[in-house]
């Protein structure tokens, strides 16, 4: 369910300087089908925040991509780097027609 949401919203790139946190990566999540199709238990233990991220940092694909810290980027904990958001590839097609 987690690899399946990561590849529907993000797309993997070759430049390190593409980083999403855990915490947006989670707020979309929420805000998804598959989250409100949990159940209210499952939300509150499998699903949470914490759990998420759990999940990201032990995934074969997400894990080695996952840092604690970016030093690059001011105030960055806990991410994936070299992951771009699908939805800002929507919003630059529509400025290019």
């Amino acid at each position: 369910e987690l690899l399946t949401f990561i590849n529907e919203n993000y797309k993997f790139t070759k430049d390190n300087k593409d980083t999403i946190t855990c915490k947006k990566m989670y707020d979309i999540f929420k805000q998804s089908e598959t989250f409100n199709n949990f159940t209210k238990e499952q939300k509150r233990n499998e699903w949470s925040r914490s759990k998420f991220i759990e999940k990201i940092k032990n995934n074969v694909v997400l894990g080695k991509h996952y840092v604690e810290r970016n030093m690059n980027q001011r105030n960055f904990l806990q991410g994936i780097t070299v992951y771009n958001d699908n939805q800002d590839d929507d919003d630059n097609e529509d400025e290019d027609n």
